[in-house]
């Protein structure tokens, strides 16, 4: 198992710019870990995190700091010419709730040159306090973004190794 920590910090004085100072920090925990599935010859990934973000204003903003706590896992399996891999997400943000997000892929391979895959997935992103508060340049009405995509596509891979296909998304 494996403990990924990583701290990101900005901090800008803006006192002559706009006369005020802004300051945001952002930290992840990540613990991810990766095992053989019995009896498939699948793999799963899971993983928790956490992330603490914080922003010091002046003047004060209404909301100066969240947390979220996610936990994810994502299944592969690669069997003869198909592969497959399944996700689920959720995070539960005390400023957003909890969201459950997904996607699922298929890839079939045709020929040694040429495969088609298919795949549908949902996403979940709230805004940055940066994207919320951050002087002349932010919109503290923001709300999360959400989306939901298909995808299907046929691509080649000839002998010269030039690489083409046909791709649509929805």
């Amino acid at each position: 198992m494996l403990l990924d920590t990583a701290v990101r910090m900005h901090k800008q004085d803006l006192e002559a710019v706009v006369g005020s100072v802004f300051s945001t920090m952002m930290g992840v925990d990540a613990c991810p870990s990766d095992a053989p599935c019995p009896g498939s010859a699948g793999l799963l990934t899971a993983a928790v995190e956490r992330l603490e973000e914080r922003v010091s204003t002046s003047p004060e903003f209404p909301v100066n700091e969240r947390d979220t706590n996610s936990a994810l896992a994502i299944y592969q399996l690669r069997a003869g010419q198909q592969a497959l891999q399944a996700n689920l997400r959720v995070d539960d943000s005390d400023q957003y709730g909890t969201h459950t997000t997904g996607a699922v892929a298929y890839g079939y391979r045709l020929s040694s040159e040429w495969r088609a895959t298919a795949s549908y997935g949902t996403a979940f992103k709230a805004p940055t306090f940066n994207d919320l508060y951050y002087p002349e340049f932010s919109n503290p009405n923001l709300v999360p973004e959400t989306s939901r995509n298909v995808e299907g596509g046929v691509y080649g891979n000839g002998v010269t190794k030039a690489k083409g296909g046909v791709e649509a998304s929805s």
